[in-house]
């Protein structure tokens, strides 16, 4: 037993790793912006594919380590055991499909070129997208109704097999119609077939390991299904099922680094040195706020009582969701405040985008984070979380004054600085105004939100201390900030010149789809 803890601690730290190493992966796919529409899409599928691996993974762990049953109890028969694993189930086999799809998508691209571009390809793309997705999410239960494991994993590793042939094809096509095309094919069209060859070529020893990782765990489903493994025993053997996956996912986003130049390029050109580390904690900040209160809702489905996540003592589970809920919380405010200040120095002093102010700005970032984990277990422990709420408040109102009036200076410097200024810091201070003007919807509507659950929960706390009801309310804001968090995207992209060039493609896709139909 004691060995079966400690390697369930090793994986909680694998699984956090690997969960940092596909945000890594996320990120370069982000940067690569000579991508093509479809190839990008596919590749944020599989990314969020390993995400859905991992976080199955650590869940399961999680409730092994704090739930005091054995994990075997914990994995083929909790509730929440199941949950996870069908989630697992889910991810590997949309692994598996985005990887062909991808293949796949290379492969055309590769053969007809001229008409790739075409809007009718990009929505077949987005519909087999979705098509591999539901077909993932029947995989998973028909291996939990079947209880056919062996079988469906074979599958799913055919597919892998097969997508990685498709992408040795389309390497090897893409090579020769690339020379055999001098003088024949335009430049942009050229360009394509060379992109290719890159991505392909820098992918397939991504695709291997993805394959190799399949075939070793087909053989520890093999050895755990004949060798009739039960308690511990069977317990190791998934533990170690688990970690080849995670641990691929974990050195995955390397392999691209190691192979892709242009890659490793864009982590020290002047793309990625000028994006903000205070807006990428805001956008996390979205997402565990919206991730832990799906966590809670899950808990209170199930019969946990909203009021056990405050103390360790009822739910421990319970316990860590709103600790993170709260650091998420706090991490949102601090985060848009460090930005708007930002911005308003950048309007006022254009920044030398350096090594140095990098480095600073990521400290800061590393210390607003620090102060969120602090502001999350405070406010578990003291009497006055009323007053921190209200505190964070107003670092909100702040927030959204301080990028009013960022916009406003922008848009002066922009005009007084007319054949003064260098078209860099020109471009900077543009690069202001745009972003505030994009944020100042979603900070206004933040800090009103905040600002009306704050007034509720003092009038609460003078009328009727009542902490179990305090908590239900909480929970109801929490789902108007769910709505909140879906609502951002649209909010800034509407307001963001750059931005909503790109959203003009999706709105192009629905239009077509609709008249379609």
């Amino acid at each position: 037993m004691i060995i079966l803890i400690m390697f369930a601690y090793i994986e909680i730290v694998i699984v956090l790793l690997a969960l940092l190493s596909n945000t890594l992966f996320t990120f370069m796919i982000h940067q690569a912006s000579s991508l093509h529409f479809n190839c990008r899409n596919l590749l944020f599928s599989f990314a969020f594919s390993m995400y859905l691996l991992t976080v199955s993974h650590g869940l399961t762990v999680f409730e092994f380590l704090y739930e005091g049953k054995t994990y075997e109890y914990v994995y083929f028969v909790s509730p929440r055991g199941i949950a996870w694993r069908i989630v697992h189930e889910i991810g590997y086999a949309f692994q598996s499909f985005s990887l062909l799809l991808f293949s796949i998508e290379r492969l055309v691209a590769c053969i007809c070129p001229a008409s790739y571009s075409k809007l009718e390809i990009k929505i077949l793309f987005l519909i087999l997208t979705l098509i591999s997705l539901g077909i993932s999410t029947a995989f998973s239960l028909f291996i939990h109704m079947g209880g056919e494991m062996f079988l469906t994993t074979v599958s799913m590793d055919v597919v892998d097999v097969l997508g990685c042939l498709i992408l040795l094809v389309a390497w090897k096509r893409s090579l020769l119609r690339y020379r055999n095309t001098v003088g024949i094919f335009n430049l942009e069209q050229r360009f394509q077939l060379s992109e290719v060859y890159t991505w392909t070529r820098h992918l397939i020893p991504a695709v291997l390991l993805a394959s190799m990782s399949k075939i070793i765990v087909i053989v520890l489903i093999w050895i755990l299904i004949t060798g009739n493994y039960t308690g511990n025993d069977a317990a190791l053997w998934v533990i170690l099922y688990n970690n080849v996956l995670n641990v691929y996912t974990l050195v995955l986003p390397f392999v691209i680094l190691f192979k892709h130049q242009k890659i490793r390029e864009r982590f020290i050109n002047k793309d990625f040195e000028s994006s903000s580390p205070f807006l990428l904690l805001f956008t996390v900040s979205l997402f565990f706020l919206a991730l832990t209160h799906g966590f809670q809702t899950f808990e209170f489905l199930i019969g946990i009582r909203p009021e056990d996540s405050t103390s360790y003592k009822d739910s421990i589970r319970m316990f860590v969701w709103s600790l993170i809920h709260e650091f998420a919380f706090a991490l949102h405010t601090l985060s848009l405040f460090a930005f708007s200040v930002e911005r308003y120095i950048t309007a006022k002093i254009p920044i030398a985008q350096n090594l140095r102010n990098r480095t600073f700005s990521i400290i800061i970032a590393i210390i607003i984070s620090i102060l969120s984990m602090i502001y999350a277990q405070a406010i578990h422990l003291v009497n006055f979380h009323i007053t921190l709420i209200t505190c964070l408040t107003i670092v909100d109102m702040f927030a959204l004054v301080i990028l009013v009036l960022s916009s406003k200076i922008s848009f002066k410097q922009y005009r007084n600085t007319a054949g003064k200024a260098t078209l860099e810091q020109r471009f900077q201070i543009s690069d202001v105004y745009i972003w505030t003007q994009a944020l100042i919807p979603a900070a206004c509507l933040a800090f009103l939100l905040k600002f009306i659950y704050v007034i509720v929960i003092w009038v609460l706390q003078i009328v009727e201390d009542n902490m179990a009801y305090q908590i239900s309310v909480s929970h109801f804001f929490q789902s108007v900030m769910d709505l909140f968090t879906c609502g951002i995207p649209f909010l800034v992209s509407a307001n963001h010149r750059r931005l909503n060039k790109s959203v003009g493609l999706f709105r192009n896709i629905l239009r077509t789809m609709v008249s379609v139909d």
